[in-house]
């Protein structure tokens, strides 16, 4: 699935994410998954898992920038176990010191990917 194209339902499962270069420059957040409260839809509650977040370029040429990860409002700690995940990416950032990341909380680089347990063989470009 590109980047921009909506699925049939607001939150995403089993979708891989692959491809795409985000560049934030102009503001905006990279690539998330977000999982919200929105009832029940046709098929059921609206989940966010086991999707696959890989080999993408994501741009963030300034500390606010924005983020890329996973967020809820609605059962964050279902959407972080439900087999959601990031790797093999490029991230391109001014410091691995900024919150770029995010898995429920924000985080550093470094402390990001020991708390998810994500992108363990993507890269990190210091721009």
């Amino acid at each position: 699935m590109a980047l921009g194209q909506r699925h049939p339902d607001p939150d995403s499962q089993q979708v891989e994410i692959y491809g795409n270069t985000v560049d934030m420059t102009g503001g905006g957040n990279g690539i998330g998954l977000i999982q919200q409260d929105r009832g029940d839809g046709a098929h059921g509650p609206y989940v966010t898992a086991g999707n696959a977040v890989h080999d993408n370029l994501l741009i963030a040429p300034a500390a606010d920038a924005g983020a890329f990860g996973a967020v809820a409002d609605s059962d964050e700690a279902a959407l972080l176990a439900a087999g959601n995940s990031f790797d093999h990416n490029e991230y391109r950032v001014t410091s691995a010191a900024d919150d770029h990341w995010v898995w429920g909380e924000y985080y550093d680089w470094e402390s990001y990917r020991a708390a998810s347990g994500q992108d363990a063989n993507s890269t990190l470009v210091l721009l």
